[in-house]
């Protein structure tokens, strides 16, 4: 944005452009992962292939990084970051009052037995 001064009109189309690689990424990833469950689940050499991945993921981990575990753990991973980030900033923004926090022991022993009881 800063480099096009802000102007929308230029900045939508450039940042197409520049998107248009990774949407192409995800969606050949989708379509294997498609024909993948489609034909390939039920073979032995699938299941071969996919346990030998994993042996050598094992011994190799920065080597040998299997497709799924690789986006599996960058998801997980962004997932995580933006959900820790999301909660500290609405704690910062919306401090809970700290007495509402507070449960008498009573009641939280109380809580806890009907938990246990059900």
């Amino acid at each position: 944005m800063e480099q096009l001064n802000e102007d929308f009109s230029a900045v939508l189309p450039e940042y197409t452009r520049v998107r248009v690689p990774d949407d192409h990424a995800i969606a050949d990833l989708a379509m294997y992962n498609y024909i993948e469950m489609r034909a390939h689940v039920n073979s032995k050499w699938f299941l071969f292939r996919k346990h030998l991945d994993n042996f050598l993921h094992f011994f190799l981990p920065n080597t040998i990084v299997p497709l799924y575990t690789m986006v599996i753990n960058r998801g997980l991973l962004f997932g995580a970051t933006g959900a820790v980030l999301g909660g500290s900033y609405l704690l910062i923004k919306n401090p809970p009052d700290i007495n509402k926090l507070i449960i008498p022991t009573e009641k939280m022993w109380a809580r806890l037995m009907s938990l246990w009881t059900s």
